[in-house]
């Protein structure tokens, strides 16, 4: 009788290991369709159908000028103060970055613009980077937003992260002449009928487009009057706004910025088309919210922890059949007991 229960305890043990290998094998291939799930949602499916909902500006012509708008993409460096501590602030600053070319090159590939123009803050640190470090850094930004040959022109403005201009932190012309230096170009573009110029108080412009701001403004004055009357909010709803240029009316269209790490869950690049007729017509290509996606990977996170802890062993059944001893004297019998 005992090498019977010596029998069946070793049954039971040879049956539990097969069982606890299937439970750690489909842990495994749950966390890995998880992940898989998670991060072919975040990186693929929301920036794909992002793009479809684009709208369509139409075609090019030799009677219009296409036109990339990218509006404070700040790129980090090193140089940040606000970012966390090594080694976090290098995956912080790759995000960030990594998410401004890659809204960029989504948007070259919708627009196909003839100019893409930069309004200001190009970079995060440049101001107060030393000559070598804001040339690298500048060098970094040209390698991120990397434009194709069919663009005619880039055409990039300083903004106070740039040059200076915020604060404590002055202009000087020594810092103007480094950005124009390195980036080769001049405060002016002309291209087919349509002059791009940077210093609008020693001009009169038929329409004004600008940065700095970080949301998407329209704002509506008289080419006489330097002070805005109207002012209205471009929200997502309307996908295409359509301007004149050449009335009395002056429009000042405030482009969204294109860096989630600007506090903004509304990230997006400006497009327009500038018909020689004088009409202009507007969109934002927004972005997905970034903000969302690393809600959804701490959410993530936090299911892999639960599911992690969560009792990963496997109780077998006791033998079905098991002996019960009677006190001497008594008969031996089998009873079925209970799982």
């Amino acid at each position: 009788m005992n090498n019977h229960w010596e029998k069946s305890s070793q049954d039971n043990k040879m049956a539990r290991l097969p069982v606890c290998s299937c439970l750690r094998v489909a842990k495994k291939k749950l966390l890995l369709i998880l992940v898989t799930s998670v991060v072919v949602y975040n990186e693929w499916f929301t920036y794909t159908a992002t793009t479809l909902s684009w709208p369509d500006l139409g075609g090019s012509s030799d009677d219009s000028v296409r036109v990339l708008f990218a509006a404070d993409p700040q790129i980090l460096s090193l140089l940040s103060d606000s970012e966390p501590e090594f080694p976090l602030n290098l995956i912080t600053i790759w995000d960030a970055n990594r998410f401004v070319r890659r809204g960029f090159q989504m948007a070259l590939w919708k627009i196909k613009p003839d100019i893409v123009v930069f309004l200001g803050d190009l970079l995060n640190d440049g101001s107060i980077a030393n000559d070598s470090d804001f040339n690298t850094t500048l060098q970094h930004f040209k390698n991120l937003m990397t434009v194709p040959n069919y663009v005619k022109h880039v055409f990039s403005l300083p903004g106070d992260n740039d040059i200076g201009g915020e604060g404590s932190d002055l202009v000087t012309p020594h810092k103007v002449r480094r950005f124009y230096s390195f980036l080769n170009q001049s405060m002016t573009l002309q291209y087919k009928f349509v002059d791009f110029i940077q210093e609008i108080i020693k001009h009169k412009p038929s329409f004004i487009f600008s940065g700095h701001d970080h949301d998407s403004f329209h704002f509506t004055s008289t080419k006489q009057d330097a002070h805005a009357h109207d002012f209205e909010v471009l929200t997502k709803e309307q996908h295409v706004w359509q301007y004149e240029s050449l009335g009395t009316i002056l429009h000042e269209i405030a482009v969204p910025t294109c860096s989630y790490r600007m506090g903004k869950m509304d990230t997006g690049y400006g497009a327009a088309v500038i018909n020689k007729s004088g009409t202009i017509s507007y969109t934002v290509l927004w972005l997905p919210s970034r903000f969302t996606h690393l809600l959804v990977y701490l959410a993530f996170i936090f299911l892999i922890i639960i599911i992690l802890v969560l009792p990963g062993h496997y109780t077998a059944p006791s033998n079905p059949q098991s002996l019960k001893v009677k006190p001497s004297g008594a008969s031996v019998g089998m009873e079925e007991e209970a799982l």
